[in-house]
């Protein structure tokens, strides 16, 4: 990651695009361990030495967060697209499992929810929906607009039906992005 032409001491390894996730015009950064940082116009100076000196007003702490893919048992976060057309990117937030199935709740306003953000809290908020409930997803992954309406696609690669059985057939499940998504 590079700051006005020099190199930052911020770590490279895993950082993912998250798409504009404020609605700001600017795309934003998700770092393993640590969160979201905004992007804007005013580059980030190479003065920072770590993360935790970034000016507050260009954080969102997600803590106890992966992204990507994560190993089993941790909590993995998904940048998604806008499955919502509000113009803020969205993220599918999955509880993983023992066998890396797990609940998925769809964060569709990162900001509307407590700093940090925790999983605890996360399943505490009012209209946070759950993808699959009383199933289990493995991942997700963004697929842009696949069918033609201008609003943002996802796909569940691995899906279970049950999520109590470890046996239970995974399958691949495409969701439509929509205005007003729950």
């Amino acid at each position: 990651m590079t700051a006005r032409g020099s190199s930052s001491r911020i770590p490279t390894d895993g950082v993912f695009a998250a798409g504009d996730a404020n609605g700001d015009g600017f795309d934003d950064i998700l770092v393993r361990d640590f969160g979201l940082i905004l992007g804007g116009t005013d580059p980030l100076s190479s003065d920072v030495p770590t993360l935790d000196d970034l000016p507050e007003a260009r954080v969102r702490r997600f803590e106890g967060f992966d992204y990507g893919s994560g190993p089993e048992g941790q909590v993995v976060f998904y940048p998604i697209g806008d499955v919502d057309d509000d113009r803020r990117a969205d993220f599918l937030v999955n509880g993983s499992l023992i066998d890396g199935f797990g609940p998925a709740y769809l964060l569709l306003d990162a900001f509307a929810t407590p700093d940090p953000l925790t999983l605890g809290n996360l399943r505490a908020q009012p209209g946070v929906p759950v993808v699959f409930p009383g199933g289990a997803v493995s991942g997700a992954e963004g697929l842009g607009d696949v069918d033609g309406d201008g609003i943002d696609d996802f796909a569940l690669p691995g899906a279970r039906f049950d999520a109590g059985s470890f046996d239970s057939e995974s399958v691949g499940v495409l969701v439509y992005g929509s205005r007003g998504f729950r």
